[in-house]
């Protein structure tokens, strides 16, 4: 009798039990911020002009995913460069910052540049990152790692990073320890008079000649503007 109300009373206990565990769960799983955070890929400047770096770009979300970052997904960010037609990476003019905001909801956005990668011994790593706040576009943070084989020899090679995968993975970690816990409260300034294109004319200016601007502005204000703006250069 005694043995069959211990197994009943397990079988109560183990519900909450289950319900405790998933709860748990439930909160580790989910951002511990909750900010929506896009990626931009990564520039890589040691493949020549405008060279990404697909590798590093995914490590830095995963990364910033376990530090508890929303991070938008990457066909969303890939399909709003196609459709803006932004054919550049590691630099984003402020009007393209604030319409990712306006059409991806994002608090910030992360744009950074591979500055050194050797894959030959020994080994080396370079990036540099700046965070910028979506509603006004202004830089937020700014740092960056680097590590090469060659500064981490350790007797016997114990624990020495073996080749770049291994060389990324530190570098893509001292990132994290290095970027703040808190990002600046967002800002809700206006962002309506803001310049859509901007026209510059003559594109070649001799001496004494006078310059026109012509300036459109975002959805606030509508259609050409007459020339505002008559300079002469001295």
């Amino acid at each position: 009798m005694f043995g069959l109300n211990g197994r009943n009373g397990r079988r109560r206990k183990a519900p909450g039990i289950r319900a405790l565990l998933l709860l748990l769960l439930l909160f580790v799983a989910e951002p511990a911020s909750g900010i929506q955070l896009a990626v931009m890929p990564l520039e890589d400047l040691s493949k020549g002009d405008n060279g990404l770096n697909p590798a590093m770009t995914d490590r830095l979300c995963e990364a910033l995913g376990r530090k508890g970052f929303a991070v938008v997904e990457e066909k969303r960010i890939i399909d709003f460069m196609a459709k803006n037609r932004i054919r550049w990476v590691g630099r984003l003019d402020s009007q393209h910052v604030l319409r990712l905001r306006q059409e991806l909801g994002i608090d910030y956005l992360l744009l950074g540049s591979v500055n050194q990668v050797r894959e030959k011994e020994p080994a080396a790593l370079g990036i540099s990152l700046q965070i910028i706040r979506a509603s006004d576009a202004k830089i937020v943070w700014a740092g960056g790692a680097q590590l090469c084989r060659a500064d981490v020899r350790k007797f016997l090679g114990l624990a020495e990073p073996r080749n770049l995968t291994e060389i990324e993975n530190i570098v893509v970690g001292r990132v994290m320890e290095i970027l703040p816990h808190e990002l600046p409260e967002i800002s809700e300034g206006s962002t309506g008079n803001l310049a859509e294109e901007i026209h510059l004319t003559p594109e070649v200016v001799k001496p004494g000649e006078t310059m026109r601007c012509r300036v459109r502005f975002s959805e606030s204000k509508q259609g050409w503007l007459s020339p505002w703006l008559s300079t002469r250069k001295l």
